[in-house]
């Protein structure tokens, strides 16, 4: 059945529950015939829905998502169906609506054909696309449990969709950027960590699911691409629940996309300074007439230069997923997404003397070579199967798989210094491959149970992960193009075409890192 988790405390405490058939529950029905949208809502509310199989039996109910109150939610699936419903205590009643004066209670009424046409209404769903809102009803990040901000037993934020949009996000840099207590370090043009109380942030979430960014791998897995993502939820502290090990900063879960009841398509372009030039184009929509089936694909392109001479980036991305109700308690997903980003960007900034200060440079100063790459390219492959039971239970398998590999080849820039500070500049070629795989899967089951006269709620699952990184490169000398070896570098004329490409041997270094992870986990909420 389609679902019932609210708000939870991990291991904790909650508000007193009065009035159980009256307080609002957690809903997550897709369309489907009305009588099967009737059990389940009995089995989530604990109401007795008396009703006339025979009449139900040709009309369908609209998805309903959200947290509402059983008769409101009653209501709402009725919704233009020609029936009425009426809660009185713990029943409640489906009959034929009175379509006028003079019908009789118990008369036949001859409704004719019914057309239902299913909407989601984003305000009682987390998902915040098309809410116009720059918070989400209800996240899983903490605990698993859809819990609303305010309940949430820690310092959480998200970022909507809506505030990507308004603000100009376009990756998960300018999103981190824009949530309180997180910075993002930036040690090179194209190296980022990000950090949260004292320590760095060695996990991203996708949908859930777990994959580290650790020392070597966070240069090799972009900062995803926003076209994606429905929003981006953040947990500040310690998430082992969810995580497993890893550092007390801050978990941040990036929530995709999801393919919508009803047909729509999008066409976005922005220009902006430094010949910055993208564009995104987002279709989605039900893929068969009964809308059990439903697919969603978002690409998106961009190029530019930058403040720095020569410096230019050029990013591709790739999203697609399908949704297939299987049956009207199951649901199954499966998607896949790349995103290509190459740069030739210099590996690292530029020296400072002794003391600290600045060299006298102009701001737009670029000490790379025109031959320089910083090219990486990323790939998910991920599914998940949700199933709803008709006691307000629900299963659900989830699982993600990540290629992610980086090919450099650039200069660094080094200083020999003196007593008086930086007696004179060197540059450093290097030529380095990265790969990085990630297997993540989750299972867990959530739902109400009984406990001394009253509902509580619980989440029991278990999590397995991998990952395996090989990296290997190299260094030499560097020579320019007359052929002779470079000395000490001039930086006033500086060209970046004035050296060779160098040929290096890319073996002079490796390293292979290979982690596993397998958890179990157990969240509850008490209502005493």
């Amino acid at each position: 059945m389609k679902h019932v988790v609210s708000s939870a405390l991990l291991l904790g405490l909650s508000s007193l529950s009065l009035a159980a058939q009256a307080a609002p529950i957690a809903l997550d029905l897709p369309a489907q015939p009305l009588a099967a949208s009737l059990e389940q809502l009995q089995g989530a509310s604990g109401l007795r829905i008396r009703f006339d199989r025979a009449a139900v039996a040709d009309r369908r109910a609209p998805a309903l998502r959200g947290k509402l109150e059983p008769s409101e939610a009653l209501q709402r699936l009725l919704a233009g169906s020609g029936l009425s419903g009426e809660v009185r205590g713990g029943d409640a009643w489906v009959e034929a609506a009175a379509t006028g004066a003079g019908i009789a209670p118990g008369d036949s009424v001859d409704l004719g054909a019914l057309s239902v046409v299913a909407t989601q209404d984003p305000a009682t769903t987390a998902i915040t696309e098309d809410s116009g809102s720059y918070t989400t009803r209800a996240m899983r990040t903490s605990t698993k449990l859809a819990m609303s901000i305010r309940e949430t037993p820690q310092s959480v934020s998200v970022v909507t969709r809506q505030r990507m949009d308004d603000q100009g996000m376009r990756d998960l840099n300018d999103a981190v950027k824009g949530v309180t207590g997180l910075t993002v370090q930036q040690y090179g043009p194209a190296r980022v960590k990000y950090a949260a109380r004292g320590f760095d942030v060695d996990n991203i979430m996708y949908d859930g699911l777990p994959t580290s960014i650790s020392t070597y791998t966070q240069d090799v897995i972009s900062a995803a691409d926003l076209a994606m993502f429905d929003r981006v939820e953040v947990v500040r502290g310690a998430t082992g629940l969810m995580q497993g090990a890893g550092n007390p900063a801050a978990a941040i879960n990036m929530v995709r996309k999801r393919p919508t009841q009803d047909f729509r398509a999008s066409l976005q372009g922005s220009v902006g300074t430094w010949d910055r030039y993208r564009s995104e184009a987002d279709v989605s929509g039900p893929l068969n007439s009964e809308g059990t089936l439903r697919g969603r694909a978002v690409v998106a392109y961009q190029k530019g230069n930058s403040f720095q001479d020569h410096v230019s980036s050029e990013r591709g991305v790739f999203y697609g997923i399908a949704e297939a109700d299987l049956s009207p308690d199951t649901t199954f997903a499966i998607g896949a997404s790349n995103q290509n980003d190459n740069r030739n960007d210099n590996w690292v900034g530029l020296p400072s003397p002794l003391g600290g200060r600045h060299l006298d440079l102009k701001r737009s100063s670029y000490y790379g070579a025109d031959w320089s790459y910083w090219d990486t390219d990323t790939t998910h492959l991920f599914s998940d199967l949700t199933h709803r039971f008709a006691n307000g239970w629900q299963m659900k398998l989830a699982a993600d798989k990540l290629w992610a590999r980086i090919n450099m080849l650039g200069l660094y820039n080094d200083c020999y210094y003196s007593t008086t500070g930086c007696a004179s500049m060197t540059q450093n070629p290097g030529d380095y491959s990265y790969t990085d795989d990630h297997d993540s899967y989750d299972a867990y089951a959530t739902g109400p149970f009984q406990l001394l006269g009253r509902e509580h709620e619980l989440v029991v699952g278990a999590s397995y992960r991998q990952e395996r990184f090989d990296g290997h490169g190299g260094w030499g000398s560097l020579f320019n193009k007359d052929g002779t070896p470079t000395g000490p570098m001039d930086p006033t004329p500086w060209a970046p075409s004035s050296t060779l490409k160098p040929r290096l041997n890319t073996r002079l270094w490796g390293m292979k890192l290979a982690q596993e992870q397998k958890g179990a986990y157990l969240t509850t909420r008490l209502n005493l």
